[in-house]
């Protein structure tokens, strides 16, 4: 399954619900289900605007493939169960967000070979059917995720995870 997330940003995010969209067009070896938040676009394939925290969970933790926005809550979890997302930062220029914030935690995350990033629909593609190559020449971490505050942010998570929270985000 690859799965979309676009988090729970009150903009819409329909840049990226339509590049995905375009895939049906193209024959994946893979199904895709997406969380497509406050977009105005409505995809046709399977979709629901929010997940419980639980069914967003078993989502990231049953994807093949995890496509999003860059968001830091959605980046930590797909950590957390070991997957390399493709995110495609929201941007200002097109009222995405108030500001470039994700941009800049990509192109970081996408340095230490954390995520695969993309900055444009025409980009995704690409990285979808080449996935498991584009992995394979992210470069390593330096950090090895030693940092105190990426320890800080992993045993947050977990606590987080083990709560098994089920409550249903706007």
């Amino acid at each position: 399954m690859i799965f979309v997330t676009v988090g729970t940003e009150r903009f819409p995010f329909d840049r990226l619900i339509r590049a995905v969209d375009s895939l049906m067009n193209i024959p994946l070896e893979e199904s895709i289900f997406m969380q497509i938040g406050f977009s105005t676009y409505i995809p046709s394939s399977p979709h629901e605007r929010f997940l419980s925290a639980t069914e967003f969970r078993e989502r990231i933790s049953k994807a093949k493939i995890v496509v999003s926005h860059a968001g830091a809550g959605t980046l930590l979890m797909c950590a957390n169960f070991g997957k390399v997302p493709i995110m495609m930062p929201r941007k200002k220029s097109f009222g995405e967000h108030v500001d470039d914030h994700q941009q800049m935690l990509a192109e970081r995350m996408a340095k230490r070979g954390r995520i695969l990033l993309i900055n444009s629909p025409e980009e995704l593609e690409q990285n979808i059917l080449n996935y498991e190559e584009q992995c394979k020449a992210l470069p390593p971490d330096p950090d090895q995720d030693s940092s105190p505050l990426t320890q800080h942010l992993k045993n947050l998570l977990d606590g987080i995870i083990k709560l098994g929270d089920d409550r249903q985000y706007p």
